[in-house]
């Protein structure tokens, strides 16, 4: 049987029917330990409890929410609920198949966050989404933004990284030549290159161009999705 969920004060208050008393974490074996602070790795107020079954183990802590998570012995993660960023005290579980799939392309992801489609805070609205975002990837891996439809699949895949200038399309390099001629384009100027289930979706590239700081954004073929110009303050540049 799944742990109950009882909200309190906007806080969860967590018990599992099949799970035994609190344990102390140094029972818990060292592969469901690494997990779940490869996950959450600033979890506090962290509780365990052992499966009668001896199949697994339930934990419970609040990392920027709280979240309740039950483990096989090997550290699978099996069941997954948090609650709902947009909201004081409605939670969502996370399915099955969704945490498997996620675990089994990116089984080094730490410090993630899982958010669900209907959300107050995402732009999408599919209640039957679920998000998630990476945020311990080094400075040099993408970090993805992950979406799973309610059986495993990948919605989406998106990621971004740094790229130089003199690698947009063609198309993007002459419109920015022909109306910032009097940027200096150095081959050290980076922009940031957006990729949707690894296949270029946009560029997006800020400039100094004197009096304004600019923020362009171009498609995967250079053709111009946005443009923005903002009066820059005095004394400030873009390094």
């Amino acid at each position: 049987m799944k742990p109950l969920f009882l909200t309190c004060a906007g806080l969860f208050f967590v018990g599992c029917l099949n799970a035994q008393q609190l344990i102390d974490s140094l029972k818990v074996p060292k592969p469901v330990i690494h997990k779940f602070y490869q996950w959450f790795p600033g979890a506090t107020g962290v509780k365990w409890r052992a499966l009668t079954n001896a199949s697994g183990f339930e934990v419970t802590g609040k990392q920027r929410y709280p979240v309740n998570l039950l483990l096989d012995r090997k550290g699978a993660v099996l069941y997954l609920k948090t609650k709902f960023m947009g909201s004081d005290d409605s939670i969502f579980e996370v399915p099955a198949k969704a945490l498997q799939r996620f675990d089994s392309i990116m089984p080094k992801a730490k410090d993630v966050i899982w958010t669900k489609g209907d959300d107050k805070t995402t732009e999408d609205t599919l209640s039957s989404h679920f998000h998630v975002d990476i945020n311990g990837q080094p400075d040099d891996v993408p970090a993805p933004d992950i979406t799973f439809d309610s059986s495993g699949n990948i919605y989406s895949y998106e990621y971004s990284s740094d790229f130089p200038y003199r690698k947009l399309p063609a198309k993007a390099l002459g419109y920015l030549k022909d109306h910032y001629k009097k940027v200096d384009y150095k081959d050290s100027d980076e922009g940031t290159i957006y990729f949707m289930c690894n296949k270029i979706k946009s560029f997006y590239i800020p400039i100094d161009s004197g009096k304004y700081l600019v923020e362009l954004t171009f498609d995967n073929a250079g053709n111009l999705l946005k443009e923005t110009k903002k009066l820059k303050p005095r004394g400030r540049n873009i390094e």
